[in-house]
């Protein structure tokens, strides 16, 4: 089981307005080897949906007969995969991906000139990867993480305990004994015992610990933007933040010993307090939209959004996951050319150029959508005058 991001699907985002034809398959799926007669079922009913297409669009016979294979292939391997929540295929000449992902869809089948990525956006954007540091005094580990899997990638160069990290330090003395017997006075003197606090000795140590541990983590991940998760026991969460230089630290930590939990258990711990990250980022983009309405710089036009998309003007897209408004944009006028069906479908433009074009998409529900409009978006700049 797989799941995609930006980086992943880049192919599939550039693929499309040329003369290729392209299919998009999305279909739900059923956890459990029980399960597996009803996924199969599922897959054969959405094949005859694609033959039926195929005859409405007046594809290419050779073209579509390809589609078709593709989708008998995935029956006749026998058993499709049951620890899966859905599936996206995606078909051009000579090429056919499928993947099975932690992600329930709704059935689409899409026959275009570019791929339908729409029901891609929430994997885009609220499955992405991120950073798990699990602190010990003992065992140190950095782990890339998303929501299906878990890599451990820690430097060669980490130190790994706390041991290791002092091992070229000057050993710390508890109690210090200073007397002097260079003075009359220090014959008939108690002998002078200067003690530090154990509790404040053993913090600078951890401290000094990691500095080092914060050093070697950003020198290899301080270019990237992915969330930093920590675990660990109370005490050492607090002394780590105050070395810290990574700045995509959350303020949310895992509270525990991670030499007690497995990696798939310090995994589905992080990932509770990603996936709200996520969906705060989303929450936050909201809000932005609804304070700057009446602005310039929003807009629920569907027709100018199409085209600040294809400019790259947009910084923030929002669209209905279960609308759709079919057409055609003009690259050299600007203009859309809207339709029933049958031609592109333009909510799937605009979120393709916005991604082209470095933006974050976003797919909503239609009732959370501002206005209720198939498509919203937040502009880097107002069109000029």
């Amino acid at each position: 089981m797989t799941v995609l991001r930006r980086d992943e699907v880049a192919d599939l985002i550039v693929t499309g307005n040329g003369d290729e034809v392209c299919l998009s398959l999305f279909m739900p799926m059923e956890r459990g080897p029980d399960k597996a007669q009803e996924n199969r079922i599922r897959l054969k009913n959405l094949s005859k949906t694609i033959e039926n297409r195929l005859t409405d669009q007046d594809i290419p016979k050779e073209q579509g007969e390809q589609f078709l294979d593709s989708v008998e292939t995935l029956l006749g391997n026998g058993r499709l995969p049951s620890n899966s929540d859905g599936m996206a295929l995606f078909a051009k000449e000579d090429d056919t991906q499928v993947h099975f992902l932690p992600h329930s869809f709704a059935e689409r089948v899409m026959i275009d000139n570019q791929f339908y990525i729409k029901p891609l956006l929430p994997l885009l954007t609220e499955d992405r990867d991120f950073y798990l540091l699990a602190l010990s005094q003992n065992d140190v580990r950095l782990y890339q993480a998303n929501q299906a899997k878990i890599d451990d990638i820690t430097p060669s160069d980490l130190p790994r305990s706390i041991d290791e990290a002092m091992e070229y330090e000057d050993p710390e003395k508890r109690q210090q004994y200073h007397t002097s017997t260079d003075s009359p006075q220090a014959a008939s003197q108690p002998a002078s015992f200067h003690t530090h606090h154990p509790d404040e000795e053993k913090k600078s140590r951890i401290r000094r610990f990691f500095q080092q541990v914060d050093k070697s983590i950003s020198d290899h991940i301080a270019t990237n933007d992915l969330p930093l998760v920590l675990i660990g026991v109370d005490y050492l969460l607090p002394i780590y933040r105050e070395v810290n230089s990574y700045n995509h630290l959350l303020e949310r930590d895992i509270e525990g010993n991670p030499e007690r939990l497995a990696e798939h258990e310090l995994q589905v711990q992080a990932w509770e307090i990603v996936r709200h990250y996520f969906a705060q980022a989303r929450q936050d983009a909201l809000e932005k939209f609804n304070t700057m309405q009446g602005s310039d710089k929003v807009s629920t036009d569907l027709d100018e959004i199409v085209a600040a998309a294809h400019y790259g003007r947009i910084d923030t897209l929002f669209t209905a996951e279960d609308k759709e408004r079919w057409g055609t944009f003009n690259e050299k006028t600007g203009q859309v050319q809207k339709a029933e069906a049958g031609q592109h479908e333009l909510t799937n433009l605009a979120s393709r150029h916005t991604l082209l074009n470095n933006g974050t998409a976003y797919m909503l529900p239609a009732t959370d959508m501002p206005e209720e409009a198939p498509l919203a978006a937040i502009f880097r700049y107002a069109a000029s005058v």
